[in-house]
């Protein structure tokens, strides 16, 4: 029987493990926080925070302050596992940027001194641990060369690009999350063909439209043409390949549009040449999504992992009985076919979808957000009936979260018949 000493020993190593896998969880400011709790915590938190080199290039003497503390503090830079680089240049905004690569032909990027000695820094083989992540937040494009020097040095890094506008990338098999703000007419998944087809572990995929008018919101239509809309040259679809290759990927499993139109025509090749058997999460917001979401119904596309849905649409007075009629219609038709979801949240004409909402998933939804925008001219909006409120109570057994429109004195719509004051809500 051992004694007391290596009884604890032995048990503060199991917590050891615990308290490593929790603490790796959480963000960098708490895990700084952790570290100060008490000596133990201060064992693994600082040994986490080690192993994440944040590098922000916002500030150029810093920058390079912190990349020669790298370099000379072995014991740091052995440890580093992940590498994150944030901030954006002080002379020159990631808007600015944007706004650059819309307006110019040019392609090549501007020169960021540190990131050039962070390419030799890696290049010379400092990270002796090996680099498992990389996170891009800045507010300029990644430089190719430096992603080749990443991918060369450590071929199984994973890459998480979160700010994105269309430069030249390399082929990037584990690139696994992208978020992108780019511009182009439409069809947003035809032109990120040239990374589809080389990125066989992407499985989040974030794309905005780029709106140069700032707070106003430019609706793209149909009707707008090359000549009206820049469109980077990488970023391009060439009909002549395959939006991707369908036996190694990518298998999408979250999927964010905002102020994308479709094409029929791009629906179809769009959801005929990717695999959509692990999509988890889908969010279509202010897109001309009526083609995509007929098409998903029109095709057959299976989802059978969907579980969260968000689509919000903006109509104005003068097409809203139009594109309302057709957007509710296509909203139906779509959550008919859907597998289950746990989580769905409208923003737009919604009222005619609340029988379907309860028959089709119903038993197991979660969340319900059902949001109608205001307008100028009245009706401004019209709020659930008690009808219907009654009718998400009773088939939604599992919801813990409801939100709905109410009017200006806290009020839904009353029914005739209505005496219900409790709706199933947990």
């Amino acid at each position: 029987m051992g004694n007391a000493s290596s009884t604890n020993t032995h048990r503060w190593l199991h917590c050891e493990d615990v308290l490593r896998l929790i603490l790796a969880e959480i963000p960098r400011p708490d895990l700084n926080s952790a570290s100060l709790i008490s000596r133990d915590f201060a064992v693994v938190a600082r040994g986490l925070i080690l192993q994440r080199f944040v590098l922000d290039i916002s500030d150029e003497n810093k920058c390079k302050r912190r990349l020669d503390t790298l370099r000379s503090s072995p014991h740091i830079s052995e440890r580093v596992t992940e590498l994150a680089i944030v901030g954006e240049l002080t002379r020159k905004r990631w808007y600015h940027h944007l706004k650059e690569l819309d307006d110019s032909s040019s392609t090549e990027l501007e020169r960021v001194e540190s990131l050039e000695e962070l390419q030799c820094i890696i290049q010379g083989g400092i990270f002796k641990a090996g680099l498992q992540k990389v996170r891009w937040d800045a507010g300029l494009d990644i430089p190719a060369t430096l992603i080749n020097a990443i991918q060369v040095g450590f071929p199984e890094c994973r890459f998480t690009l979160e700010k994105y506008a269309g430069s030249v990338l390399p082929a990037m098999p584990n690139l696994i999350s992208l978020a992108a703000t780019v511009r182009f007419p439409g069809d947003p998944l035809l032109n990120f063909q040239p990374i589809l087809l080389h990125s066989p572990r992407l499985h989040s995929l974030r794309i905005a439209a780029y709106n140069r008018s700032g707070c106003v919101v430019r609706v793209v239509t149909l009707e707008d043409t090359e000549d009206e809309v820049h469109t980077k040259p990488f970023l391009t679809y060439d009909p002549t390949k395959p939006v991707c290759e369908m036996e190694i990927g990518p298998r999408i499993e979250e999927l964010v549009l905002e102020g994308f139109t479709w094409s029929d025509a791009g629906a179809v090749k769009s959801l005929e040449s990717i695999s959509w058997s692990r999509l988890r999460k889908l969010e279509l917001t202010r897109c001309n999504a009526i083609p995509l979401l007929r098409t998903w119904v029109l095709v057959g596309t299976s989802l059978p992992s969907l579980a969260e849905f968000k689509f919000v649409v903006w109509l104005e007075s003068h097409d809203e009985q139009t594109r309302a009629s057709a957007t509710t219609q296509a909203l139906q038709n779509f959550l008919s076919s859907a597998s289950g979801l746990q989580a769905l949240h409208i923003e737009g004409p919604h009222h005619p979808l609340v029988s379907t909402i309860a028959t089709h998933h119903g038993a197991i939804l979660r969340s319900l957000v059902l949001h109608d925008h205001e307008r100028a001219d009245e009706p401004q909006r019209a709020t659930l009936t008690t009808r219907d409120l009654r009718r998400l109570g009773e088939s939604c057994i599992s919801l813990h979260h409801l939100g709905v429109d109410v009017n200006a004195d806290y009020t839904v719509t009353q029914d005739a018949d209505s005496k219900v004051t409790h709706y199933g809500l947990r």
